[in-house]
C-alpha cells in the first residue's frame, strides 16, 4: 500500500511554494516596513499571527494523532486476519489511504504556514534586538532564519541563534552576560527529535507494502505528533 504517489508529492510541493509565496506576499502587503532590518518594529502582529499558526498545527497534530490511531488498529485487525476479505478489505484499505492522503495536505499546509509566520517572527526579533542596543552580535536576522535550511548545519546553527537573539532581547546592552533559559535547549531536543522522526515516517510511510510497514508507520507519525506539542 502506497499513499501518495511521486506525482501526488510533485503536486503538493508546487502547492506548498504556492502558498509560501502567497503568505510572503500577504505579509508584505500589511506590513510593508517587516523584511526591513533598520530600526524597532512591534512585533505584536507577528507574535499573534505565530500564535495562531501554532495552536492550528497543534489541533492538526492532535487530529493527526486520532487519525493515526485509527491506521494503526486497521493493519493490525489484518495482522490478525480481523479485517475482513475481498472487497471490504481493499474498501477498508481505500479509506485508510484516503485519510492519510487528506491528512498529509492538511499536516503539510499547516506546518508550512507555521514555519512561515515564525522565520519572520525570527526574523523581526533579530532586527528589533539590533535596534534596542546589541551590538557585536554574531548572526544577522536573516541568517538566523536560514541556517535552518542548511543540511548538517542546521542541526545546531539555529540554536545558537536563537540562543543569541534570546540573551541579546534579555539584556540588549549586556547581552554576552546572560544565562540562557534552559527551556531553550529542552526547545531545541523537542525540535530535533522530531525532525529524526517526521523523516522516518516520511520514508516508511511512502512506500507501504505489508500490514506490518503500516502498523510501524502508523506509530511512528504518533510519536513524531506527539512531538510536536509541546
Amino acid at each position: 500500500m502506497k499513499y501518495l504517489s511521486t506525482e501526488h508529492y510533485a503536486i503538493l510541493a508546487l502547492l506548498c511554494v504556492g502558498l509560501f509565496a502567497s503568505i510572503v506576499w500577504g505579509l508584505r502587503k500589511s506590513h510593508p516596513n517587516l523584511f526591513t532590518p533598520e530600526g524597532f518594529k512591534d512585533p505584536t502582529g507577528i507574535a499573534r499571527a505565530v500564535d495562531c499558526a501554532l495552536i492550528c498545527l497543534m489541533a492538526v497534530c492532535v487530529w493527526d494523532i486520532v487519525v493515526s490511531f485509527l491506521e494503526v488498529q486497521f493493519f493490525l485487525d489484518v495482522m490478525n486476519r480481523r479485517a475482513g476479505q475481498g472487497d471490504d478489505l481493499r474498501a477498508a484499505g481505500r479509506a485508510v489511504d484516503t485519510r492519510r492522503a487528506f491528512m498529509g495536505i492538511l499536516v503539510m499546509v499547516t506546518n508550512l504556514t507555521a514555519i512561515v509566520c515564525v522565520a519572520v517572527w525570527i526574523y523581526r526579533a533579530g532586527a528589533n534586538v539590533r535596534a534596542l542596543g546589541a551590538k557585536d552580535l554574531r548572526f544577522s536576522p536573516a541568517s538566523s532564519v536560514w541556517w535552518y535550511f542548511v543540511p548538517i548545519a542546521n542541526l545546531w546553527m539555529p540554536y545558537r541563534a536563537m540562543r543569541e537573539i534570546c540573551k541579546a532581547s534579555t539584556r540588549p546592552d549586556a547581552w554576552q552576560t546572560v544565562v540562557p533559559r534552559s527551556m531553550l535547549g529542552w526547545w531545541w531536543g523537542f525540535w530535533l527529535a522530531r525532525s529524526i522522526v517526521d523523516q522516518a515516517a516520511f520514508r516508511v510511510a511512502s512506500d507501504i507494502r505489508t500490514a506490518d510497514d503500516g502498523y510501524v508507520a502508523g506509530w511512528i507519525g504518533i510519536v513524531g505528533d506527539g512531538l510536536a506539542l509541546p
